[in-house]
């Protein structure tokens, strides 16, 4: 951010580092747009245990257990520019539309 360059951050945040990343975005006078890649709940903690079980790293978890799970990083956002992305189906996502989307 010093630098004033472009970055992309991935992660499921929480409303803990909320304050952090506002005083850093503030400082360095950053415009933020959002990208939240969205789907059912059914499908997000499908593909959530399935992760689980090809990495062996944890067992399996309950629907509800899940949503209190994401639910902290499912609304977080900086800013109004929220661009949302339907993952249900991967192959009809268009990168292209995303970048343009997000220069515009």
């Amino acid at each position: 951010m010093k630098q004033s360059t472009s970055f992309i951050i991935e992660y499921g945040f929480w409303d803990e580092q909320k304050a952090i990343l506002n005083e850093l975005i503030e400082k360095y006078e950053y415009k933020t747009v959002n990208v939240h890649f969205v789907t059912s709940d059914e499908l997000a903690h499908k593909r959530f245990n399935d992760r689980r079980k090809l990495y062996g790293t944890k067992p399996p978890i309950s629907l509800e257990e899940y949503k209190s799970l994401v639910i902290h990083s499912k609304y977080f956002q900086f800013g109004n520019s929220v661009i949302n992305v339907d993952t249900t189906d991967f192959t009809t996502i268009s990168y292209t539309d995303i970048a343009k989307q997000i220069r515009q």
